[in-house]
């Protein structure tokens, strides 16, 4: 299992996801929030508010469907369809399917997650924002994940909380804490 998601540009982004010996090399565009919507549905999935999440990629003209679905808590199915044109996506046609494969959903998370810590490593999150363009590093999902995954050996799945409103000072020393400068 590999995931990588880099900037190369303003506005756009090359990577690749690998699950299962399925493999997408992918390269979105500021249209959508790409990295954004990846992090925002998996904090939607581990806080309980979805069982399944979809989001689209654009890569003009064609696109990615990403379909994430959330089963017993443990297991993550994830299917990505691609589209020639992005209004096929939003009219509901079908798309060629890619990737569909299941994986562990702590292990998939870690894996993204170690992937945004190094895209902040990397660029910074003002530096993120102005090679994006139009949207900002997704640092309030980053953190409830970060969060999710710190408490996962606590509690199971089921019976976690969600991420509570935290001070400011204390958001800041867990980033701090998390990464070796």
């Amino acid at each position: 299992m590999q995931f990588k998601y880099e900037l190369i540009g303003t506005g756009w982004a090359n990577g690749f996801i690998e699950l299962n010996s399925q493999k997408i090399v992918f390269s979105p565009s500021y249209i959508t929030d790409a990295f954004g919507g990846l992090l925002g549905g998996l904090t939607d999935l581990s806080n309980g508010e979805e069982r399944v999440v979809t989001f689209l990629w654009e890569e003009e003209p064609h696109g990615l469907g990403w379909r994430l679905e959330l089963q017993d808590s443990k297991e993550l199915f994830l299917t990505i369809t691609e589209y020639n044109d992005t209004l096929d996506y939003i009219k509901g046609k079908e798309g060629v399917t890619i990737v569909d494969a299941t994986c562990n959903f702590l292990d998939f998370v870690k894996m993204v997650i170690k992937e945004a810590d190094q895209i902040l490593l990397r660029y910074g999150i003002v530096g993120y924002q102005n090679l994006w363009a139009e949207h900002e590093f997704p640092l309030s999902s980053y953190l409830q994940l970060k969060y999710f995954l710190m408490e996962a050996d606590k509690i199971s799945l089921q019976t976690k909380e969600k991420c509570e409103k935290k001070e400011l000072k204390q958001e800041l020393q867990f980033l701090i804490r998390n990464f070796n400068f």
